[in-house]
């Protein structure tokens, strides 16, 4: 049975989309076995036409909320219609791949897989009023919190997993989120469901999230590498905006791909101050 890659996108992240995801996708992913279903959220007729000639099935989708949020409720519809192994939820606009990723859904097949930051979840009064109370019902805030604190937060940006768990897990994170055009509350969501259920960890290079983890690496001719001169087989510019987003000229080829120092510098040293008052945090509330 053939798998599945998810990814979604409207007419402002199409130009990555099909200059760099697309395109280091099917250079470096043994794509045989494998459909690539593109979430369509707005894209232009003529940017429908062009994606034709491209190796990507297109949904078309309600852009009646925010994406982060309805993916997950487009994804599992899409699985209800179409038989596949395993998927792959990926994010579209902030992603390269520099490896073969395929042998993944070979590994760990009843499990769903996800990487996890160094980000600790800790939850306090203040952020519970502050946001819990806006993303999810009175009824569940309990029980999310008690299940994600002080758990390592996992990135919903990939995520692997069988068939039927993924439409599952899907479909109960969508269903927890109460408002649906906020941002962030899918993270928590599927954060919950996780651990609830259980899953297996994959390495970092498998979501690398630059500026998110102590691991070092270098850029040479656009290509990321780890320390010992490896390529990093999936590289996320992960931020907010794109102020906070730490390579400049984001993309996959040799003119891509500078290092924004200050910005990179000023995130880990914020993260690990964050990380410090977290664990300083959890031991005077044990």
């Amino acid at each position: 049975m053939k798998h599945v890659i998810f990814t979604s996108t409207s007419a402002k992240y199409y130009g990555f989309l099909v200059k760099h995801w697309l395109k280091s996708l099917r250079e470096n992913v043994n794509l045989n076995n494998i459909d690539v279903v593109l979430l369509d959220y707005g894209l232009t007729k003529g940017e429908l036409e062009k994606l034709q000639k491209e190796p990507v099935k297109v949904c078309s989708c309600k852009p009646d909320a925010r994406v982060n949020n309805i993916r997950f409720r487009d994804m599992a519809n899409y699985l209800k219609k179409h038989k596949y192994d395993q998927v792959l939820s990926i994010d579209g606009g902030d992603i390269i791949f520099q490896k073969d990723i395929s042998p993944i859904f070979n590994t760990n097949k009843t499990s769903v897989r996800a990487v996890c930051e160094e980000v600790t979840l800790e939850i306090n009064k203040f952020n519970m009023k502050m946001i819990f109370k806006d993303f999810f019902y009175e009824k569940d805030i309990k029980k999310i919190l008690k299940t994600i604190k002080g758990k390592e937060m996992i990135n919903c940006g990939v995520i692997f997993g069988p068939s039927d768990r993924f439409r599952k897990m899907c479909e109960e994170a969508y269903d927890l989120i109460k408002d649906k055009t906020k941002f962030g509350p899918e993270q928590i969501a599927i954060n919950y469901v996780l651990y609830k259920e259980g899953f297996v960890r994959l390495d970092r290079g498998y979501n690398f999230m630059l500026a998110r983890n102590d691991e070092h690496f270098y850029i040479k001719r656009g290509v990321f590498y780890y320390r010992d001169h490896e390529k990093i087989p999936i590289v996320h510019n992960v931020g907010y905006k794109l102020a906070f987003r730490p390579v400049t000229n984001f993309g996959y080829g040799p003119r891509y791909n500078k290092l924004k120092k200050f910005t990179y510098y000023s995130i880990k040293t914020m993260l690990k101050a964050f990380k410090e008052f977290e664990e300083f945090f959890l031991r005077k509330n044990k």
